[in-house]
């Protein structure tokens, strides 16, 4: 099975900072790709809506990357390369970023490779069949990729990311009786690694 990863940088909403992020995006992007044997794709965005409200002005800023192997991961988040991409970045974040693995039934990149996806996130509260019901009802309502966290110990999250306004919604609000749904619109583009950079 893929393992999609959602990356949530906590960026500095001053525009120096932005700036900073933007002017030097090539340079940071190569530190935290190149090399990097267990990244498959890469793609780089901004969340315009989060839950019903526009946060564009927030600069919220977004990644997502497959890997090939969840031990790709585990190595590349402890691995110098990532502490020095840390280090280049650190004073340009409010704080560490949120990292988010999950275990997909598919690879995320034919839905990412659209330029707006809808990202549906459930916290999941109950107990039991929780996570299989979850990714049942995302199957049977459309969701093209979807899975459960796998890095997170405080909590069970179960994703979906689809490319469909409509579907993101009928989704959304067959879930919440199984815990805290949130719902993401990132805009997003390939982000080139490897050899393309």
């Amino acid at each position: 099975m893929p393992f999609t990863e959602l990356i949530f940088p906590s960026v500095k909403p001053d525009k120096a900072s932005i700036a900073e992020i933007e002017s030097n995006w090539p340079r940071f992007a190569k530190q935290l790709t190149v090399p990097n044997p267990g990244l498959i794709c890469a793609f780089r965005g901004w969340i315009t809506f989060e839950d019903g409200q526009d946060v564009r002005d927030d600069f919220k800023e977004f990644l997502l990357f497959e890997w090939n192997k969840k031990e790709s991961f585990d190595l590349f988040v402890g691995s110098e390369q990532f502490k020095t991409f840390q280090g280049m970045i650190r004073h340009l974040l409010n704080g560490p970023p949120m990292l988010q693995l999950y275990e997909t039934n598919v690879s995320p990149h034919d839905a990412a490779a659209a330029s707006r996806v809808e990202i549906v996130r459930v916290t999941l509260e109950k107990e039991g069949d929780a996570v299989r019901e979850v990714m049942e009802k995302m199957e049977e309502g459309g969701v093209g990729v979807y899975g459960q966290t796998i890095n997170l110990e405080e909590e069970k999250v179960v994703v979906g990311i689809l490319e469909d306004e409509e579907t993101a919604d009928k989704i959304s609000s067959s879930l919440g009786e199984y815990g805290r749904v949130s719902r993401l619109v990132v805009d997003i583009s390939p982000m080139p690694f490897g050899d393309e950079l």
